[in-house]
């Protein structure tokens, strides 16, 4: 019985210590991949943007991607690498016209997660070319593999984002309907340029707040009615703009 209970301990110990030494084998795999945070409205693999509600003059523009870190974090400043994906595909973006090329020295600079850090953005710099006007072009990206970094979660290995110069009603609108109703261009654009609302902002759960902003378009759009005597806001169709 003895010799029994000694043999048992034996095995016991042995399975520990394999353990252990699986633990210690354990190296350092870093890998990144785009994030999108739990139970929030920006929960997504993509963004969609427009140039339709800025000014003429501004010809380029700036979405940030956030991008997450597996493994430790490091002292070191890392670089990392961001390739598009769908270059040959139909209304695909095409570098230097559309956005600026992750290869450049510029992009470059900015693309690396600094010591410490576990999170950082991907800046992609969209270009206001003409053929926005008529064409929404489609930018697809992914990580590359580089010293520093491998593709990490598969399933958060793409992101895309999209790009026009015409108006596009924004995911954000479910929520801002309840202050401004049915989604229509003029409405849009005179919400974001009359009443100064950003429209990507984070949404609010504060329902007081909507009908708060209800009260300021309201007002805003008879000023602006009052102020055009016989050209009312409409829509491209002659559909008042009412909220």
């Amino acid at each position: 019985m003895k010799k029994r209970f000694a043999y048992i301990f034996m095995l016991v110990a042995l399975l520990s210590a394999c353990q252990e030494l699986e633990v210690d084998k354990y190296e350092n795999d870093p890998r990144l991949y785009f994030y999108r945070a739990p139970f929030a409205p920006e929960q997504r693999d993509s963004i969609s943007h427009s140039f339709f509600l800025q000014e003429a003059a501004i010809v380029r523009d700036t979405v940030l991607v956030e991008v997450r870190t597996m493994g430790f974090p490091s002292s070191e400043p890392r670089a990392f690498k961001i390739k598009q994906i769908n270059a040959d595909a139909p209304n695909a973006a095409q570098a230097g016209v559309h956005y600026i090329s992750f290869d450049t020295e510029e992009i470059q600079g900015l693309m690396q997660v600094l010591p410490g850090q576990v999170s950082t953005f991907v800046p992609v710099v969209l270009l206001r070319d003409p053929s926005l006007k008529q064409t929404e072009m489609r930018l697809e990206i992914t990580i590359a593999e580089n010293e520093y970094f491998k593709p990490g979660i598969q399933d958060n290995a793409k992101f895309t984002v999209t790009v026009s110069d015409f108006a596009v009603m924004p995911a954000s609108w479910a929520r801002w309907q309840i202050s401004f109703g049915a989604w229509g261009a003029q409405k849009m654009f005179f919400v974001s340029n009359y009443l100064g609302v950003d429209l990507a902002a984070p949404v609010s759960d504060d329902y007081d707040l909507y009908l708060y902003y209800q009260g300021m378009a309201k007002d805003a759009l008879s000023r602006y009615n009052s102020e055009h005597p016989g050209n009312p806001l409409e829509e491209a169709d002659g559909t008042p703009v009412t909220f």
